[in-house]
């Protein structure tokens, strides 16, 4: 996985990820915190294809950040380093982007890999209604 592959937003979400989980006390950097930066991004896809899916982006925010609460903190001089399922995902955005034929990975590729990541964020974004064939259709739209 190459990082130069990665769109300034797609970089800019992977540390303010880290640097979300640090502040947290978070030992690892998980998907949760990925999607947490993402929904916190101002200006780029992720939003709007939150909300075109029909989902709250606000109540996904507050689900995210609830499930967030309940990890473990750690105290110390401590590293905070990607999760292997954060690894999982960034690699599968990697794909997406491949499949897609795209020549950057961009945040939409991260949110779809985080949809199919089959985890505590792969079932918050399922019970917030939104789906793969939804966001394509989004971003289709968007596009179009």
């Amino acid at each position: 996985m190459d990082i130069n592959r990665f769109t300034q937003k797609s970089q800019e979400a992977i540390v303010a990820a880290r640097e979300g989980a640090e502040a947290s006390n978070h030992q690892y950097a998980e998907p949760l915190h990925l999607l947490t930066a993402l929904l916190g991004q101002s200006g780029g896809l992720v939003l709007p294809l939150v909300s075109g899916s029909g989902a709250n982006p606000a109540r996904l925010r507050a689900a995210t950040e609830e499930a967030l609460a309940t990890m473990p903190n750690v105290y110390g001089d401590t590293e905070v380093a990607f999760s292997p399922a954060l690894i999982a995902i960034l690699e599968a955005a990697d794909k997406e982007r491949e499949n897609l034929g795209d020549d950057y990975v961009s945040t939409e590729h991260l949110l779809l890999a985080l949809l199919e990541g089959g985890d505590d964020t792969a079932r918050i974004l399922a019970e917030s209604g939104i789906t793969r064939s939804s966001m394509t259709e989004t971003l289709t739209g968007l596009r179009g």
